[in-house]
């Protein structure tokens, strides 16, 4: 299922602007990273709703792994 988000998330972001070393959503540095920092430059993109429901939604899944 990450696998499967991880690449949705990756999907959705390839248009962004969004730093080269951040787009590597399989590192979790970078999912918390795009969680703070996705809508500085990209509240306006039309996928940012989904990038934002998607982040939630791999953050939801690695704590869940976690506890």
């Amino acid at each position: 299922m990450d696998f499967e988000l991880n690449n949705q998330l990756s999907e959705c972001i390839e248009t962004m602007d969004i730093p080269t070393n951040r787009r590597d959503t399989k590192l979790f540095g970078n999912v918390l990273w795009l969680s703070r920092n996705i809508r500085i430059r990209n509240n306006q993109h039309p996928e940012y709703e989904n990038a934002i429901a998607l982040i939630k939604q791999i953050l939801r899944s690695k704590c869940y792994i976690a506890n």
